[in-house]
């Protein structure tokens, strides 16, 4: 018995917590949805229709629902991540096309190639038992060029680039560029003479009699002495500061960056899918190239016109300098899938080119007991060449580049590649460098000058070539 009173009282009370019991069941209208039009109207939709229940008297009877005033049409968006690269697309993973970041720091080690320049004949030896009027002249039996008669200062040099940039709007549109780069120079030497019958000399053209001379540096007997030439590059180098717009970009076709179910995938790491993006350049461009080459004689006359112990210095010196200033227009094309990218680069450096060259040479005879008598000029560098000039030209100089990479992370970039400047109407020391000489101009000679002004200056260009391999790290951010 106790058992059926029991369960009795568990059933009414599950009769009550399910609601069948009571008096006057409610209505309760329904939550607006938050994409469900609002107002009154559809208020009074979600009303409950007294026809359609059976009323029990009440003492109280519940107040209707107020109305809803107003329910918005759509909810604002907010991006559930917060993203540089969130376009218009209203999607939380829309980003821009190409390469990952807004801003970029790249670092390069360059090995390039730098074209010699031009030199005449500037050291010549004869075998011995050759006669003092034909020591060192060339085209005599047994003369042979020891320096000079083709490029000096050619081959290879070591150097760096650094570059920085940033896009200045979230869709990759608008950006700026700036970077720099400079190799480290080089020279080359040489040195010949001997004070043990070696016979050197230096070689010329005679303006007299345009056949070829020279003038003697170490013959037995005659003159002890050595010849020095040191020709050096000591700076090239450049910069730029451009403005980048992109022309086009297309997405790999696998790639909607506007669609959710591609977040944090293929659409914002490089290393999946893939793009194609075509970039204009405009901006300046500063080039910077100088060289300079001395050649010195160092003389112990044996006996003759000098006293004993007297020493002899020629110096012959031709240093130039070239700087350009102007817009560089141009074009980048990078391409990438996967992990892998390649970016090519053209451009049109347009502007004027400002050259200097500066000649100087000195003869200075030490006698004995006596202050040095200077005289003006040396061999290749007299009066009638020496001085200061300057020049200026409109040129264009066509730059180019092109880097094969691999995504190492998502920010990170490892490359090499390869570079190619020419640089047109370039002046260069060696070929301001006139080999014809009036003898009666040398220092020294003991005859009155006489006869047509040479060496002259002329103003020599040619066409500088740098080309040559880089490798470099990309990060960006």
């Amino acid at each position: 018995m106790p058992q059926r009173w029991i369960a009795g009282l568990m059933l009414i009370l599950v009769i009550n917590t399910l609601g069948l019991g009571q008096d006057l069941p409610i209505d309760v209208p329904k939550r607006l949805p938050p994409t469900a039009s609002g107002g009154p109207e559809r208020a009074a939709e979600l009303m409950p229709n007294p026809a359609n229940w059976k009323a029990t008297p009440k003492a109280a009877v519940l107040a209707p629902i107020a109305p809803t005033t107003s329910v918005p049409a759509t909810l604002p968006y907010t991006p559930l991540v917060a993203s540089p690269y969130a376009t218009d697309c209203k999607t939380e993973c829309c980003v821009a096309c190409g390469p990952y970041g807004m801003y970029w720091v790249r670092a390069e080690y360059l090995f390039w190639n730098v074209r010699g320049a031009q030199s005449p004949p500037l050291i010549s030896g004869s075998p011995a038992g050759t006669s003092v009027n034909q020591a060192g002249v060339l085209g005599t039996p047994g003369s042979t060029v020891l320096f000079g008669g083709d490029d000096i200062n050619s081959g290879f040099q070591s150097g760096f680039q650094v570059r920085a940039g940033e896009w200045w709007d979230p869709c990759h549109i608008i950006g700026f560029e700036a970077g720099g780069f400079m190799l480290g120079g080089q020279s080359q030497n040489a040195v010949a003479g001997s004070t043990t019958g070696a016979i050197v000399s230096r070689p010329f053209i005679n303006a007299q009699t345009g056949q070829n001379d020279a003038q003697l540096v170490s013959f037995p007997g005659v003159l002890n002495g050595f010849v020095s030439v040191n020709a050096e590059t000591p700076r090239i180098y450049g910069f730029d500061a451009v403005l980048r717009a992109r022309l086009c970009c297309v997405n790999d076709p696998g790639c909607d960056p506007c669609s959710p179910n591609q977040c944090g995938t293929k659409c914002n790491d490089p290393r999946s899918g893939g793009y194609t993006r075509l970039d204009f350049l405009a901006g300046y461009r500063h080039f910077y190239y100088s060289d300079q080459l001395s050649i010195r004689e160092d003389l112990q006359p044996q006996g003759g016109l000098f006293a004993p112990g007297t020493q002899i210095t020629v110096l012959d010196q031709f240093r130039a300098i070239n700087r350009f200033n102007g817009v560089s227009l141009g074009f980048d094309l990078e391409y990438a899938r996967g992990s892998w990218f390649i970016d090519g680069q053209i451009r049109a450096n347009i502007g004027e080119n400002r050259r200097t060259v500066n000649i100087n040479g000195q003869t200075i005879v030490q006698v004995p007991g006596q202050p040095p008598a200077v005289s003006v000029g040396g061999l290749l560098a007299q009066s009638s060449n020496i001085g200061a000039y300057e020049s200026t030209s409109m040129v264009v100089i066509p730059e180019g580049s092109l880097r094969v990479g691999y995504n190492l992370t998502k920010s990170c970039r490892l490359f090499a590649g390869y570079n190619l400047i020419i640089w047109p109407k370039v002046a260069r020391s060696a070929e301001q460098i006139d080999p014809v000489v009036n003898r009666t101009q040398i220092p020294q000679n003991g005859t009155a000058a006489q006869g047509s002004l040479r060496p002259a200056f002329f103003g020599n260009t040619s066409t500088l070539w740098i080309q040559g391999v880089t490798l470099g790290l990309e990060y960006r951010f």
